[in-house]
């Protein structure tokens, strides 16, 4: 899955053409293709919310899916839109509580990287009435029961002032995501653990692709538990 062009005034395009990001967004497409291609047909309806300038949203729009994509900040849609035309574009409401979308009116429901999200007490239900019957939810959620997740906690000093989406990271386990979409009518389908990487997110460091070699060779991405970051697709069945 490949990336539109990196040059942009929105901050999530700069740190997505780092090393790290680059890693980020192969692991992530990787999944999210394999997820499609075994569950949902070339007409199928994909509801990409919080995708920035479309990231993802570009490449599936491309590949013949039909994609509406949801952001709450207005800029990364100017920018999407200078992109890619075909793609449907909804202007969200911070505060709100249910998308402007139809019940059961999609097949899938993406969230990538979209912490807040996770961590909402109505994310999961929602996702629940826009999905079809059978329709899935492709995700990803950070685990504060992880290495990452102690050092954020006990270790790291941080002033989130300048960042405040940071306050969402690491503020639940794996454990308490999966109960919570289980009692939300979804039964988990497939995970993988990631970003076992000792690097930030805005990093260049020249080591990222040995690291993420490592992290591949040994496995890391079967410790669900323990991963910092998990991708995950779950599938509505009631």
């Amino acid at each position: 899955m490949n990336c539109p062009p990196v040059k942009s005034e929105y901050w999530a395009d700069r740190l997505n053409a780092t090393a790290m990001g680059q890693y980020l967004t192969r692991l992530e497409g990787s999944f999210i293709q394999e997820s499609l291609t075994l569950h949902l047909n070339e007409s199928g309806v994909i509801f990409d919310v919080g995708a920035g300038t479309g990231r993802f949203a570009i490449p599936l729009r491309r590949n013949g899916y039909r994609v509406i994509v949801g952001e709450i900040n207005p800029l990364p849609l100017r920018i999407l839109r200078s992109r890619e035309l075909e793609i449907s574009l909804i202007l969200l409401d911070e505060k709100a509580k249910r998308f402007p979308i139809k019940e059961s009116s999609v097949d899938c429901v993406l969230s990538i990287e979209v912490n807040a999200l996770a961590a909402s007490e109505w994310f999961f239900s929602e996702c629940n009435r826009v999905l079809k019957q059978n329709g899935i939810i492709i995700f990803t959620t950070t685990n504060r029961c992880s290495y990452k997740g102690f050092y954020r906690k006990f270790l790291l000093k941080e002033d989130l002032s300048e960042h405040p989406w940071k306050r969402f990271e690491y503020v639940s386990s794996f454990q308490r995501i999966r109960l919570r979409f289980n009692n939300e009518g979804f039964r988990l389908t497939k995970a993988k653990g990631f970003n076992w990487l000792p690097a930030r997110r805005a990093s260049n460091n020249r080591l990222i692709p040995h690291f993420a070699l490592i992290e591949k060779l040994l496995r890391l991405d079967l410790l669900l538990w323990l991963s910092p970051w998990i991708i995950v697709q779950a599938r509505k069945f009631k």
